[in-house]
């Protein structure tokens, strides 16, 4: 397991976490107040359990704010509950083996796209009840076998 829960990372304009290519056996989260001041970077990762942003918050205003391209997540994966971005969310190419839940989160990026997921896959449901979003989303190409629910 990998923890961040309550954390606040601060790089504003950079990268405040990069963990490209990680590999964690359990669950990762990021959570409960964790914070983030600059791009988290996931890109190639592999979580063996759920990857938890409940109640987290990424800012990085007109740039990513989660780069998380080519991400597998073994279990499920949850951007809920207050989880709010100021900026990117980017799952291109991400496979998501059991649900993505974004309820009740603030996804925003008015400029640009709050949540680019080209190519996604989810193996079981994306789950986005009560989501506010703020700028363009992309599921170009995206397969999600479970019920899409909006």
């Amino acid at each position: 397991m990998l923890s961040f829960i309550d954390a606040t990372l601060s790089n504003p304009k950079g990268t405040a976490l990069t963990a490209d290519g990680i590999k964690v056996d359990q669950d990762m989260f990021c959570r409960d107040g964790f914070s983030a001041k600059g791009e988290v970077r996931l890109l190639g990762a592999r979580i063996g359990g759920d990857l938890d942003f409940q109640d987290a918050s990424l800012t990085n205003p007109g740039r990513r704010a989660l780069y998380a391209d080519t991400l597998t997540v073994e279990q499920n994966m949850y951007c809920r509950r207050k989880f709010r971005t100021d900026g990117e969310v980017n799952l291109s190419g991400a496979h998501i083996l059991g649900s993505l839940e974004f309820t009740k989160a603030s996804l925003i990026n008015a400029e640009g796209f709050a949540l680019t997921a080209t190519s996604l896959t989810v193996d079981r449901n994306m789950i986005c009840g009560k989501t506010l979003a703020q700028g363009r989303i992309s599921l170009v190409g995206a397969h999600i076998e479970g019920d899409p629910q909006f």
